[in-house]
């Protein structure tokens, strides 16, 4: 019989022992009970075995023989596992072993052991081949001894096999429901697989998000690195414009000169030599930078007195630092041991960072210290200067990097040098550092091991006393200084005053150039930046022309223009910006500013003075217009009191006369259509004055037809002045009327002859209406409203005369009121109304 566990969930447990004492060998007890035949006969399968190593077999009831087929004279006295052993064909059998086990732990332990519901692999009785399945619920119980000995193992099993098999149908109905709830969670599952394949597009979808992000960071970075070239360029392009100016415009103005041979001033020479040597600098500068990009700058180490070497470095700038009143504090005790370096690189490191720290420290000072600390000489350049603001230093060593808005000495710069001073220095195994805070000065400091490997130092070579590079240095420092002394070229001596011209350069070679040109044709004022120059204005100077750099310290020129724009009283100074940024964009930034024009380096002189006349010319213009524009003004303002006291003193005459309100709206009406029609006659003029005929003819032309049968008119050509016209239009006009409903003009024979002639000893034209062929004329006894006003426009200078005849009347009229209009004058022969 073989054996292999199956657990059952209904779990069939019935393991009820009783004990029974196997006494006597009969097997009775006392009043003779057969407790074998009681044993035997129990409707239960037990075997009772014996505790030893094979667990023999001692006894069996009828009810496990019938089970297992067996009888039991081939079971008693037998091993149990010789009698029934595994299945050999299964081969996950275990019943064996697990029986063992239960039976020992029985053994161990004493104490009953249930072992669950096993699989039994019974040989079939009637062939006597194979196995049949049983499931039974086996218990192994010990019996005792009196003395507490284990004598005996009952081991009894309940068949459960139509329990199992009825439950392995259900078992089966079960894998119908299952396959049911299968295809249920197969729905369900593809349910799920939708919403993973959801939750894999929104990952997905957040993986592009972030994608996206990185493309805007890197994009974001690529516009930075953008921004960064053009900066460089623009830089850059600074630097090789302005000493290229400097260098092709002297060139240019001596190869001019007739002869064979040039004379060029010393001074003219100096400068060109000196910024060539800057180009050579700064062209060696970018070559350094390209060597190390590609690997082909490496450092030759050679034995040196590290500090006497700094020192001497440090005091070819001695100069520049006294006379820029700023504290220079050189300590360098010498080291206890020669040190490994690349001349030429320390070199570099060494004047980069003076020339760094002289830029930026305008008072104060600056300090230079080398010691050993440990296994490094360190380098400490420290200053007092500005300082740099803690958001720019991590970028303080980026290549062409440069920090906006810092006041330095000049703008000059190419924003390589910090970065590679870094490089030179980490050439050399070393490493670089700042430390800094804005307004509180900074610290670099450099720091090189002093142990070399052998491979890396190089054989020594011969160095000669070679101060060039430090002199260029310092020279360049000490023109960065504004100097008390210097002044442009004395202007010679002329009848009429030159223009004046403020020019505003930070540049000393560029400024003192620029002044010796214009002083051929202009006095020239200098400043070194652009917010000496506007307090200079600001202080009261106006000079006809401003010409400015655009790069300068503390206010550059674009700033400066925006400052002069937005004051009413510099607004019309012309500006010319000097800029060595040659590109489309700062043109227009210039010119957008306010610039009247812009200068792009290098520039001729020629270039240079024809500019410079063209924008004064524009700036006398701009005066001219602006001095016309003030006196408009005031003419219009005298115009306008002169035309409002006319017409009220109209008003006033005409309501003085009027019978009633009709009459005064009637004459009222007219004499302002008279006024409005001289008005259009002196507008088409530009009131510069009104023909005298015109005004006669435009006045009367309501009336009657200008110079027909009823109108005669003859008078010289003559110009009135704008007062004078007014009011000789409104005299005609009363004269016109008067004539319609009194005089000649009121009868269709009547007429009316105008004539006027030059007075030939006085500024006036004599003036004469006559009237004929009208009614009878005689003195009215009772004045109207246009005779009154009539007279009144006369004044003393004129005469009516009414004669029977016709009525005449002549008066003087002066063709001009005189240079300055005064409302309240009266004019000799036309008085205002």
């Amino acid at each position: 019989m073989g054996y292999s566990r199956a657990a059952l969930s209904h779990g069939v447990q019935n393991a009820m022992w009783r004990s029974a004492t196997l006494g006597s060998p009969s097997g009775r007890g006392k009043r003779g009970t057969d407790y074998q035949r009681l044993f035997e006969a129990a409707p239960h399968p037990y075997l009772v075995l014996r505790p030893d190593a094979d667990f023999t077999i001692v006894a069996v009831n009828d009810r496990y023989l019938e089970a297992t087929g067996t009888v039991r004279a081939a079971v008693v006295g037998r091993p149990l596992f010789a009698v029934f052993p595994d299945d050999p064909n299964d081969d996950d059998a275990t019943g064996v072993s697990d029986l063992r086990a239960s039976l020992n732990r029985v053994v161990a332990e004493h104490r009953p052991d249930v072992m669950g519901v096993q699989k039994y692999d019974i040989p079939r009785r009637d062939s006597g081949e194979g196995f049949e399945i049983k499931y039974w619920s086996p218990t192994n119980s010990p019996v005792l001894d009196a003395n507490g000995r284990l004598a005996a193992i009952i081991h009894h099993v309940e068949d459960v096999t139509e329990f199992v098999l009825l439950r392995e149908q259900s078992q089966k109905i079960e894998r119908v429901e299952a396959r049911a709830h299968q295809m249920e969670a197969e729905v369900l599952r593809r349910a799920e697989e939708v919403r993973d394949a959801n939750r894999a597009l929104r990952q997905a979808n957040d993986a592009l998000t972030l994608r996206e992000r990185e493309l805007e960071s890197l994009n974001s970075r690529l516009t930075e690195l953008d921004r960064a070239k053009s900066a460089f360029f623009s830089n850059i392009s600074h630097e090789f414009r302005t000493p290229l100016t400097l260098m092709l415009a002297p060139l240019e103005d001596h190869l001019r000169e007739t002869g064979d041979t040039i004379r060029m001033p010393q001074a003219d020479a100096a400068m060109i030599h000196r910024n060539a040597s800057r180009l050579l600098r700064l062209v060696n500068g970018l070559l350094d930078f390209s060597r190390i990009e590609v690997g082909r700058l490496e450092p030759a180490f050679e034995l040196a007195d590290l500090a006497t070497l700094t020192a001497d470095l440090a005091s070819v700038f001695r100069s520049a630092f006294e006379k820029a009143g700023v504290s220079f504090i050189v300590d360098c005790p010498p080291l206890d041991k020669p040190v490994f370096v690349d001349h030429d690189m320390w070199e570099k490191v060494v004047l980069n960072l003076l020339s760094n720290a002289f830029k930026f420290t305008l008072e104060g000072e600056v300090s230079v210290s080398l010691r050993r600390l440990g296994d490094e000489a360190v380098l400490e350049v420290r200053d007092s200067g500005v300082g740099i603001a803690q958001a720019d230093l991590p970028r303080v060593f980026e290549r062409f990097h440069r920090i906006e808005g810092v006041q330095g000495r000049s703008m000059e710069g190419s924003g390589i040098g910090l970065a590679l001073v870094k490089d030179l220095v980490e050439l050399q195994g070393g490493r670089m550092g700042v430390e800094s805070s804005l307004g509180h000065g900074s610290l670099f400091t450099v720091s090189l091991p002093l142990v070399r490997s052998l491979d890396e130092v190089a054989t020594p070579r011969a160095r000669g006393a070679d101060r060039s590079l430090g002199k260029l240095y310092a020279e360049e420092a000490e023109r960065s200084l504004p100097r008390a002394a210097e002044a442009p070229p004395a202007p010679t001596s002329e009848a009429a005053p030159r223009p004046k011209i403020l020019l505003v350069e930070d540049n000393a070679d560029l400024r003192a150039y620029v002044s010796r040109v214009l002083a051929r044709e202009f006095d020239v004022v200098v400043e070194v930046d652009g917010q000496a120059a506007l307090e200079r204005l600001q202080a009261g100077l106006r000079p006809a022309l401003i010409l400015s750099d655009v790069m300068m310290p503390r206010l550059d020129g674009v700033a400066l223009v925006r400052a002069i724009r937005a004051n009413s009283e510099l607004a019309g100074i012309p500006v010319i910006l000097l800029s060595a940024q040659a590109g489309e964009d700062a043109t227009c930034d210039g010119l957008r500013a306010g610039a009247d024009d812009y200068l792009v380096k290098p520039f001729t002189a020629q270039s240079l003075l024809a500019r410079a006349y063209a924008s004064t010319q524009l700036g006398r213009l701009r005066e001219s217009m602006v001095d016309r524009e003030r006196l408009l003004v005031g003419e219009l303002n005298h115009r306008l009191k002169n035309s409002i006291a006319t017409v009220q003193a109209v008003a006033r005459q005409t309501l003085r006369n009027a019978k009633d309100l009709d009459q005064f709206r009637s004459d009222f009406d007219a004499r302002l259509k008279a006024l409005s029609t001289a008005h259009e006659i002196l507008s088409r003029s530009l009131w510069r004055g009104a023909d005298l005929k015109q005004v006669v003819a435009e006045q009367l032309a309501p009336y009657v037809a200008v110079e027909g049968e009823t109108l005669t008119i003859d008078g010289d050509d003559v110009s009135l002045d704008a007062e004078v016209a007014l009011r000789l239009s409104l005299l005609v006009h009363e004269l016109a009327t008067n004539a319609v409903k009194y005089g000649a003009l009121s009868r269709p024979e009547g007429g009316v002859v105008l004539s006027w002639w030059r007075e030939p000893s006085a500024n006036a034209v004599l003036f004469e209406w006559r009237e004929r062929g009208g009614p009878m004329v005689k003195p009215p006894s009772r004045k109207g409203s246009g005779m009154a006003l009539i007279e009144r426009l006369l004044g003393a200078g004129g005469t009516v005369d009414f004669d029977p005849a016709g009525l005449r009347l002549t008066a003087s009229l002066p063709t001009s009121a005189g240079p300055s209009p005064d409302p309240g004058r009266r004019s000799p022969g036309l008085t205002p109304p």
